[in-house]
């Protein structure tokens, strides 16, 4: 069986989940690949939450609810 892939997505890191949000949007298949076994890539290896230590207005993804800044 053959599949069809619009996109290959490299990092499921925020850029790549954020990359796949709106790849869905646009009705595309896509994968996304990484080398971690679970969404969020290195993330899940460096901090306990998917948050970052940058303004609140730079570090949401999309279709989440922006944080208040």
């Amino acid at each position: 069986m053959t599949h069809k892939t619009d996109v290959v997505v490299t990092g499921g890191g925020q850029a790549g989940l954020a990359a796949g949000y709106h790849l869905r949007r646009r009705r595309l298949v896509f994968v996304i690949l990484d080398a971690q076994a679970a969404p969020g890539g290195s993330w899940r290896h460096r901090w306990h939450s998917p948050h970052l230590l940058s303004p609140a207005e730079h570090s949401w993804l999309p279709g989440r609810s922006r944080p208040a800044g």
